[in-house]
């Protein structure tokens, strides 16, 4: 029994198509413009560090698209690096959209959701354009999880504080000093309680303060 299935696997590898090159459209899905613009996109995609192979089928010996994209993977010997995208049509005469990819390949988290898209393209528009729009968009995702996420904005709060706790500062010491000639003021006790009285000039300020015996208040 082993035998024989081993026999019906080696026989279905054996019917798996031989790699010719990027692009294997064995299923006859891409026009000339199709195919211009997908050779461009896996060069692209190539420069992100993903190697993408495009295959398309009518025919698949296992029953199982999964399966036979993971079996065509290692039979073409395909890196790490790469990843393998299988257009294949189905008794049902339906495109079944799957991937297989190596090890060394990150991909974003909506790839899954492009994939059930072009599925969903190819069956009810065309497959090679179904084809271009996947890795046109799976090249922006790429990209876009490599860009660094800025952190939305946010009120400067820590920023506000300084600048009012330095302007206050500032006004305090400013009225210290005597508008005229620019010498430190003196606190100084009057009838009417505590003044500031520059040295100099004797230009007088009202001031806070306290006066000998009396409560603290302000006197203009």
């Amino acid at each position: 029994m082993l035998a024989l299935f081993g026999a019906a696997v080696g026989l279905a590898q054996a019917l798996l198509p031989l790699q010719v090159g990027s692009i294997n459209d064995y299923g006859q899905t891409l026009e000339a413009e199709d195919r211009a613009q997908l050779l461009s996109l896996i060069e692209s995609l190539k420069a992100e560090g993903v190697y993408l192979v495009y295959l398309a089928s009518w025919r698949d010996p296992f029953g199982n698209p999964q399966r036979y994209a993971m079996e065509v993977f290692r039979a073409w010997n395909l890196s790490e690096k790469s990843l393998l995208l299988v257009f294949l049509r189905g008794e049902d005469r339906r495109w079944r959209v799957v991937m297989h990819f190596g090890a060394a390949v990150s991909l974003p988290p909506e790839v899954e959701e492009l994939r059930a898209q072009a599925e969903l393209e190819a069956n009810r528009a065309r497959p090679g354009y179904a084809a271009v729009r996947f890795v046109a968009n799976l090249i922006s995702a790429v990209r876009e999880a490599k860009t660094p996420k800025g952190k939305g904005w946010e009120f400067p709060w820590k920023l506000v504080l300084f600048a009012a706790l330095s302007l206050g500062l500032f006004l305090l010491v400013l009225r210290r000093f005597c508008p005229r000639c620019g010498r430190v003021l003196r606190r100084v006790e009057s009838v009417g309680g505590i003044i500031l009285v520059c040295p100099r000039c004797r230009y007088t300020r009202a001031g806070w303060g306290r006066r000998s015996g009396g409560r603290r208040v302000f006197y203009p």
